[in-house]
């Protein structure tokens, strides 16, 4: 009996929160999107999910990814957090801002590689 986990999708509309949302899915997580960014927030005062990690999308210059993980670090309770980096890499992410992060998720990072990483980090939330 495998549990599905509940994630909260942050991002900007586009083909990339459209295709890691549609993976993700297929893979058995239940995905709630947040898009756009801003209204993370709101999801997360929601008593309709209880979501084991919200996964950020990150983006060449996007501008909210500093804010999002500041607003999850004061609301950490159990929330797991993971930085999806798309298109750039982890040298282009400021340092401070992996303070915050559970789990980096490079670019690069094959889909099989993503959902072992992703299982490993939720299996006992």
């Amino acid at each position: 009996n495998v549990r599905r986990h509940s994630l909260m999708l942050v991002g900007h509309s586009g083909e990339m929160m459209d295709k890691t949302a549609e993976f993700l899915r297929s893979n058995n997580y239940h995905i709630v999107t947040a898009s756009p960014p801003e209204t993370m927030g709101e999801l997360l005062e929601s008593n309709e999910y209880r979501f084991a990690g919200v996964l950020l999308l990150v983006e060449p210059n996007d501008a909210s990814v500093s804010f999002n993980i500041a607003e999850l670090g004061r609301r950490r309770e159990k929330l797991k957090v993971i930085l999806k980096l798309a298109g750039l890499s982890q040298d282009e992410v400021k340092r401070q801002l992996l303070d915050g992060v559970d789990l980096l998720l490079g670019s690069e990072i094959p889909q099989g590689d993503m959902l072992a990483s992703l299982e490993s980090l939720l299996k006992n939330s």
